[in-house]
């Protein structure tokens, strides 16, 4: 119940990022630190939820933010000054859900984009004091978070590990064009575009796991299984950027399926018909999810790779799946960013939430 709305939009404004818009958490907010060699882990602890209290009388507001994405910050008291009173249910409400509710309030902008490709954004913006984010009525306000934490985690990655990687406008716009795919797949209406939902995990695959051992092959294979940079061909594969999670492959062993389907002769010939010793059969879709072998309605892209490949990404999934809180039957992206696996830059995962964009599987940790 409000006394005044103006009151609420007071409150937002004054404890909201200073470009109003959700929180885009940065490596350094997990305690990683690092140097060339790799990085390592400082004190790193969790993050706790945020509560202001402001009381007036008997009344209490309570502004509770997601785990994991935010700081504990002072809110100077003069910033609040001219609030009267405000009561919320118990239990809190998120600020980054009511930032986003409140769109229309806090960015009055007109309605003119077909697609988040078009947005008007690049890889220099500053995300914490950018403004920009209600366009069309914040229809791109999640496809901005992925977008942000896509940008902000690997510059980090690249300076701190020495990885050759620096955007420029044309992998901005390589960037968008799949996160454009990813999150019109996620809303069913692909190949038309739509904004995408919230409170879900992305997975960005690298040439190397999120502990550091090389999936090169693995890597690239996901990136060309999914477009290689662009459109995915047939166009059918852009649900391949939506899996569900499936545990021990059991959507597919329910399917009548075992674990190694490309060797059977329903599915023979293949690309790994007849691989040479020391090579082993890597799938698109994961056999871990509700897509592998054919459930997709098409069958899995497969590649011959190392061996020495199928222990890290192994580790790689499972560490996104318990790091990132992905449970058995809940969908996630999957975000292949083509030149950071060209680079060589490792594997990370963060989560979208009505507070912003929270890495949960950083490099070393």
């Amino acid at each position: 119940m409000l006394r005044c709305a103006d009151d609420l939009t007071r409150l937002l404004f004054a404890v909201a990022p200073p470009g109003r818009g959700p929180v885009i958490t940065s490596l350094d907010d997990l305690g990683v630190t690092g140097t060339a060699g790799g990085p390592t882990i400082a004190q790193a602890e969790k993050v706790q939820p945020i509560v202001w209290c402001i009381t007036e009388g008997p009344c209490i507001l309570l502004v509770e933010a997601a785990p994991l994405a935010l700081e504990l910050v002072e809110v100077a008291p003069v910033a609040l000054a001219g609030i009267s009173w405000v009561v919320v249910a118990a239990g809190g409400i998120g600020l980054g859900l009511v930032l986003a509710a409140l769109l229309l309030i806090l960015f009055p902008t007109p309605i003119g984009l077909v697609n988040f490709f078009e947005y008007p954004i690049d890889p220099d913006a500053d995300f914490d004091t950018f403004d920009n984010w209600g366009l069309d009525e914040g229809e791109w306000y999640n496809d901005l978070k992925l977008y942000a934490e896509v940008v902000e985690t690997t510059k980090q990655l690249a300076a701190r590990n020495s990885i050759p990687f620096a955007w420029n406008d044309s992998r901005s716009q390589q960037l968008k064009r799949i996160i454009d795919i990813a999150c019109s797949t996620q809303q069913g209406v692909y190949p038309a575009s739509a904004g995408c939902g919230d409170d879900f995990a992305v997975y960005v695959p690298g040439a190397q796991n999120y502990l550091s051992k090389p999936m090169v092959e693995t890597g690239k294979h996901i990136v060309t299984a999914l477009g290689d940079g662009s459109f995915p061909q047939p166009p059918s594969r852009a649900t391949w950027y939506y899996p569900a999670r499936s545990i021990n492959g059991q959507a597919a062993r329910n399917a009548g399926f075992r674990r190694n389907w490309f060797d059977t002769a329903q599915f023979q010939p293949n690309a790994c018909t007849g691989r040479p010793a020391g090579l082993t059969c890597d799938e698109y879709p994961f056999w871990s999810t509700n897509q592998a072998v054919n459930l997709s309605g098409q069958v899995a892209s497969l590649k011959p790779v190392s061996n020495a490949e199928s222990l890290p990404q192994a580790n790689d999934l499972s560490g996104f799946y318990r790091k990132c809180r992905v449970s058995n039957n809940q969908r996630f992206i999957v975000l292949p960013v083509k030149p950071w696996v060209e680079a060589g830059g490792p594997s990370f995962a963060f989560r979208v939430s009505p507070s912003g964009a929270s890495v949960c599987m950083a490099p070393g940790i």
